[in-house]
C-alpha cells in the first residue's frame, strides 16, 4: 500500500505561522495586562518560554524541511523509476 508523502516544509511552515499567532496574541495579552484574568506570573512566565521554545522548534524544522531530505528525495526517485519501469513492461506484455 502507498502512502502520501507530504511535504515536510509545507506542515512546517504552517505550524511556524500558527505558533507565530499564538506568540502575537500572548504579547497583546501581556500589553495589555489582560494576562491577569489567566495566568499566575509564573504561569506567565512558563508560557511565554513554552511559547519560544515552540517558535525556535517550527522554525528549525521549516528550515530543515527546506533543505530538502536527501533519503527521501532518493527514495521517490527510485520509486518513480521502479513504477515507470513496470509500466514500460506491462505495456509491451500486453
Amino acid at each position: 500500500m502507498a502512502h502520501k508523502i507530504v511535504p515536510t516544509a509545507a506542515v512546517a511552515d504552517s505550524f511556524l505561522r500558527l505558533a507565530e499567532r499564538c506568540h502575537a496574541n500572548f504579547v497583546e495579552l501581556c500589553e495589555t495586562g489582560r494576562w491577569t484574568h489567566y495566568y499566575s506570573e509564573a504561569e506567565l512566565h512558563a508560557h511565554a518560554r513554552d511559547l519560544d521554545r515552540l517558535l525556535e522548534l517550527w522554525a528549525h524544522i521549516a528550515e530543515r524541511g527546506r533543505i530538502g531530505l536527501p533519503n527521501l528525495e532518493r527514495a521517490l526517485a527510485a520509486s518513480r523509476s521502479a513504477s515507470s519501469k513496470d509500466g514500460h513492461i506491462r505495456r509491451r506484455a500486453a
